[in-house]
């Protein structure tokens, strides 16, 4: 099994590099990006204009921790995030602070990168009617929900349960998922699918939706 391991653990490493360096990522801090600065129990967490973060399937907002590397943590936002309301993009940044304040990422060291590496590296060598499976199985190693949910806690301490909802309701308007229902409803106390502001958020929808059409040109199948 560990010999396995040491295979797939390279087969998934060799397979980040040629994504990484086909994709050009770049997931740099640097002074020419950092956009802005919080403070966390007297030390500062800079944020940074990161807009490569979107092809490592991270959206709107994500804290890097770089221990083994050169220490260095941070927040990355991206273009999703500045099309946000203010109040929304503050539940963004107080979650991410949340995941550091609670040391999420203290534990996760060269084993935990490792145990990346070797679900990669299965998921690349894998047929396509295994990969779907593989990558649920990835997604739920890396995950852990009572994070989620304590990072949630501590952002409603500092913006506020409306804004921590609205945010939580906007992904789940994008993105449905069980684990968005239920971080909804431990902030709120609601059920997301019957709170009002869900209903609104789907009534203004059809209304744009509507709105879109309503005056639109009728055009004959045939000519599309």
């Amino acid at each position: 099994m560990k010999i396995k391991n040491l295979y797939y653990g390279i087969i998934g490493l060799i397979a980040y590099y040629k994504q990484t360096k086909a994709n050009k990522v770049n997931l740099k801090a640097t002074k020419a990006n950092k956009v802005d600065v919080v403070t966390v129990d007297d030390r500062e967490l800079s944020i940074h204009y990161i807009p490569d973060m979107n092809k490592r399937g991270v959206a709107y907002g994500a804290i890097f921790v770089f221990p083994h590397l050169d220490k260095k943590t941070f927040i990355g936002v991206d273009d999703k995030f500045y099309a946000l309301p203010q109040e929304l993009q503050q539940a963004v940044i107080y979650h991410e602070v949340g995941h550091y304040a609670h040391g999420h990422f203290s534990n996760k060291g060269f084993r935990y990168i490792w145990q990346q590496c070797v679900q990669l590296g299965k998921i690349a060598v894998a047929s396509e009617d295994q990969k779907a499976n593989l990558l649920y199985e990835f997604t739920m190693m890396t995950r852990n929900d009572n994070e989620e949910y304590e990072a949630d806690a501590y952002a409603v301490n500092k913006v506020g349960a409306h804004a921590v909802a609205a945010l939580l309701l906007t992904f789940y308007s994008l993105y449905p998922s069980e684990e968005l229902a239920i971080r909804y409803q431990k902030v709120t106390g609601e059920a997301i699918e019957t709170s009002s502001a869900f209903l609104e958020l789907k009534k203004q929808m059809a209304q744009q939706f509507t709105s879109i059409f309503k005056d639109a040109e009728v055009v004959s199948i045939e000519t599309l």
